[in-house]
């Protein structure tokens, strides 16, 4: 087996130990943080938290958007972006 493999193997390990989702459990102690943050947690934070969590991807989105293309038709190499 190749050094890159044993490599691979272990950071494909080290991932899925940190993966909270992966393990199918929660902490008693993560379960009562959860209850604590939604018991205080205000309205108008809620509100911001669901409007400007998908505004980087918008914004991204655009700029993406706004480069300058050359028509297909010229070919991959006319794209100096």
């Amino acid at each position: 087996m190749g050094a890159i493999q044993v490599v691979l193997r272990r950071v494909r390990r080290a991932w899925i130990a940190t993966q909270v989702e992966l393990h199918e459990r929660y902490s008693v102690g993560r379960l009562h943080r959860l209850k604590v943050y939604m018991d205080t947690l205000s309205t108008s934070r809620m509100v911001a938290i669901c409007l400007l969590t998908p505004l980087p991807c918008i914004v991204l989105a655009i700029l993406f958007e706004t480069f300058p293309l050359a028509p297909p038709g010229d070919g991959i190499r006319a794209n100096g972006v």
